[in-house]
Formats: C-alpha cells, structure tokens, sequence
C-alpha cells in the first residue's frame, strides 16, 4: 500500500487544484477516518501553502483551516509552528485570494 504522501505527490503533480479539492470534501465526510493520516498529510498541505496556482492555495488554507483542532493539540514544532510560518509569510497575507 503506497503512503498518502507518495499518492498525493503523484497526482499532485499531474492536477493539484483536483487533489486539494477531493481533500477538501474528504475532510466534509470522514474527519474520524483521516485522523489516521494527518501527521502526512497536513506536513504535505503545508507545502501546497506555497503553490503557484491561487485556486489550490486557497482551498488549501480552507482544507488545514477544518483539521486546525488537531494541528493544535499536537506539539506545537511540529504542526502549528510550520503552519504558522507558511501563513504568515508576507506575500500570503497580503494576497487578493
């Protein structure tokens, strides 16, 4: 079985708005069953933070936005930190998206 890391980085790479999307409603219908997942997924949302396309930046942000609850209850260096340096980068805050 191939990581979700290695799955979504493949597809990424071919339909990056798609596969930020397909998340986006995945986290709508099985928070409980993506828990699981999250110590690779959200390390690898962080990093789409930074994409070129505004579309998949923005859903993105909205993604991370719904598993913030988790983010904040683990160790702060791991999660929330990286975020919180993502999203605070100047060119972030003051976009138009």
């Amino acid at each position: 079985m191939l990581k979700v890391e290695t799955v979504l980085t493949l597809l990424f790479s071919v339909v990056s708005d798609v596969v930020i999307l397909c998340e986006m409603c995945r986290v709508l219908g099985c928070m409980s069953g993506m828990i699981v997942h999250l110590p690779e997924l959200v390390p690898y949302l962080i990093t789409c933070l930074a994409d070129k396309k505004a579309l998949v930046r923005s859903i993105t942000c909205w993604t991370l936005s719904r598993y913030a609850h988790w983010v904040v209850s683990q160790p702060h260096e791991l999660y929330l930190r990286p975020l919180m340096t993502e999203v605070s980068c100047v060119s972030m805050i003051c976009e138009q998206n």
